[in-house]
């Protein structure tokens, strides 16, 4: 059984996965543990799995 998460890193390695760079996420998640780490005051705002279409390719 496959799960999915409604998330934006859920969303990247979806489209990631496809062309077989799944460290991208990997590091995707490292970068943002690292702010939160780093930074008292940061906080986690998932930006939604449709953020990609929405902001980035808007055309499609």
């Amino acid at each position: 059984m496959t799960r999915r998460t409604d998330t934006f890193l859920g969303a990247r390695y979806r489209r990631l996965a496809k062309r077989g760079k799944k460290l991208a996420v990997d590091r995707s998640i490292l970068v943002v543990a690292w702010h939160l780490l780093s930074d008292e005051q940061a906080t986690f705002h998932d930006l939604g799995s449709d953020h990609y279409t929405r902001h980035i390719r808007p055309d499609t």
